[in-house]
């Protein structure tokens, strides 16, 4: 066999490698080689599973936290129980989950672990009471929101401000009236930090506040993080992915929350999202070590991404007075994974799983680009609004100045599915508003190619005893999802859509008692990405066996989770997903790069190819200015890159 392309090669000397890999890296757990626990749970694992399980425990034996990478529907909640239960006879679990699927963490624990006790903690008020009660005996589960975990009251600089004077600025302990030293002289105002202060008497620079959201209330992880170390043996992090952000309160929540239990398990099917930063803060908490011998600091985000991510410097050079010459020098994050943070930082800490890894009896899924042609007259105004656009970008850009770069994107993107009604685009200047292109207005009651795609496909799906799930962007503004609905039912379909408004902890069950009512179902991905399945695994009243992207967006953590909500080991329908776009505009464009996206995070999950390794070494910026970028180059690969990625 000729050996061309890295998919060759691993296909032909896969085996080897593998063979290679383990002798060199000594695995902690060799399915088929090493003996499975016994777990009394009231659930059976499949092999699969009780093999993650096995791994899973030995790596918590080595290492304060552990990531359980899984694809959605392998059944990491079940493999997570399995996991903690049974280590102790009787232990303190908590579980730290996005509050729409509170409710599923326990119907789980109770249908898991035989004689299981669960605790819904709503607020820091609850640790008050669970603080003092200890159960006798067995296994008892706290559930926890991650919005109630992290809410509460913030703190501000407490000092006495009596202004600047000569020799700077001039802020007094309020005890003992020391004045206090800055960075020259004395301290400014302007050097203040979120960083708490403190008095050489020993008194706090520091006070808690109220605000409007919060009251008095107290953050239930830093709660537990102060007054109940230890309290809790375990702590599972369900959808870790979406704590990649170190400063927010939620990122904040979970590193109390670890610091304060002996062991964390973290659950995601999408361990990154295009930047080596998602995992820093991350590893920060679970793996601090290999982090600190490499040399970092956890300040140290840009000489992270240096070594293991991508970074783009920018050299300037200015003339000044004298012939002087100014070299300016900036460096900024771009998306890009380097491989050998997979090895060095993330195997010896992870449990990966396949959906097809866990059964072979899973439903057939085929995910499938449609291409669909604009209309003649539609598709001259598209470019000739990209075209304005495009030219006047470039000149500023010329010039380093990206303002109109989002008008760009917004447009280009989202005009085609709404060529109508939209006002005159340009960019802000000052309290001026550049003028740059009208769009035309088209006929509202026409349908466009697009819409009449859709109808089509939701009737055969239906015709075939299918329901349809369909992904919408814009649903605010452009309300594109209301007018799709309209024309849904009057094409003799029954559609409805699912809002914000529904409450997070309501959208489970309004699923189960609208989803058998209707052929199709609207709404954003963002609303039902983690957590939620779109099929009745019981009675099977219904099954969104169906997913349509009307409109493809660029976060690649919602696309991921969003595509994968239908295909269960429990589902006994194939399943098929849409991604639709117009051909020839920037949706074709946006939904080759999140295809790239998409290879490069399955290859750092172990799913290797060779579009995926490239994809890693990072050759684009911020998707939205690349999308401004590819205007003038060639990126119509969408097809090909996502066949190789992702279709079963």
């Amino acid at each position: 066999m000729k050996t061309e392309t890295l998919d060759d090669y691993i296909t032909t000397y896969g085996t080897a490698l593998q063979t290679n890999a383990q002798r060199a890296l000594a695995p902690l757990h060799v399915p088929g080689r090493d003996p499975l626990p016994y777990v009394p749970l009231n659930r059976t694992l499949l092999e699969a599973q009780a093999h993650v399980v096995a791994a899973s425990r030995k790596a918590l034996e080595q290492r304060k936290g552990v990531f359980m990478v899984a694809e959605c529907g392998t059944g990491k909640t079940i493999m997570a129980l399995a996991t903690m239960h049974g280590v102790k006879q009787d232990y303190n679990a908590l579980v730290f989950c996005p509050g729409h699927i509170t409710a599923k963490w326990e119907r789980e624990i109770k249908g898991t672990i035989p004689g299981a006790k669960v605790v819904q903690i709503k607020s820091w008020k609850d640790l008050i009471a669970i603080k003092g009660v200890h159960y006798q005996g067995g296994a008892v589960w706290y559930v926890i929101s991650r919005d109630t975990a992290k809410l509460g009251a913030d703190w501000d600089h407490a000092m006495v401000d009596r202004g600047e004077d000569d020799e700077g600025g001039r802020l007094y302990c309020p005890a003992c009236g020391e004045r206090q030293a800055g960075k020259s002289s004395y301290l400014r105002a302007s050097e203040l930090t979120r960083r708490k202060r403190k008095c050489d008497c020993g008194e706090n620079l520091w006070t808690w506040k109220c605000t409007k959201n919060t009251g008095i209330r107290w953050s239930p992880a830093k709660y537990i993080h102060k007054h109940m170390k230890r309290f809790f043996d375990y702590l599972v992090i369900d959808e870790c992915h979406e704590e990649k952000d170190a400063q927010s309160k939620q990122g904040q929540a979970v590193g109390s929350l670890i610091a304060a239990v002996d062991k964390t398990l973290l659950l995601t099917g999408t361990v990154i999202g295009g930047y080596a930063e998602h995992l820093r803060p991350l590893l920060w908490k679970v793996s601090p070590r290999l982090l600190l011998d490499d040399g970092f600091k956890f300040t140290d985000k840009t000489k992270f991404s240096v070594q293991y991510g991508r970074i783009e410097t920018k050299v300037s050079k200015t003339t000044g007075g004298k012939r002087r010459v100014k070299t300016t020098t900036t460096r900024t994050v771009r998306p890009g994974v380097m491989p050998t943070m997979f090895g060095r930082h993330l195997l010896g800490c992870s449990v990966f799983l396949g959906l097809d890894e866990v059964s072979d009896a899973l439903p057939r899924l085929t995910e499938e680009v449609m291409p669909i042609e604009l209309d003649i007259d539609v598709m001259a105004e598209y470019q000739r609004i990209e075209h304005t656009l495009g030219t006047a970008m470039r000149a500023m850009a010329a010039r380093r100045d990206l303002r109109l770069c989002g008008t760009l994107i917004n447009a280009t993107m989202n005009w085609v599915d709404h060529p109508f009604g939209w006002p005159d685009l340009g960019y802000a200047d000052g309290d001026m508003f550049q003028h740059v292109v009208t769009p035309q207005s088209f006929d509202p009651q026409r349908v466009y190619p697009k819409e009449a795609a859709l109808i089509n496909l939701c009737r055969r799906e239906r015709d075939e005893g299918r329901q349809t799930w369909v992904f919408v962007e814009n649903t605010n503004t452009r309300d594109v999802v209301a007018r799709l609905e309209s024309m849904l039912n009057q094409n003799g379909l029954s559609a409805t859509s699912l809002r914000q408004k529904v409450p997070l902890a309501k959208r489970e069950r309004w699923i189960q008692t609208t989803g058998s009512q209707h052929d199709v179902v609207l709404s954003h991905p963002k609303l039902v990405e983690t957590g939620l399945d779109l099929f009745d695994k019981e009675k099977f009243s219904y099954n969104f066996s169906t997913l349509v992207f009307y409109e493809v967006g660029f976060n690649l953590f919602t696309v991921r989770q969003a595509s994968r909500r239908h295909w269960r080991i429990s589902q006994p329908t194939a399943c098929r997903t849409y991604f639709m776009h117009y051909n020839g505009t920037m949706q074709a464009r946006a939904v080759s790069l999140m295809a790239r996206k998409m290879a490069a995070a399955t290859a750092l999950e172990g799913q290797f190819s060779s579009e995926g390794l490239a994809a890693m070494a990072g050759d684009s910026v911020a998707i939205e200015l690349e999308l401004a970028r590819s205007l003038d180059k060639n990126l119509d690969q969408g097809q090909r890159t996502w066949d190789k990625s992702v279709t079963f």
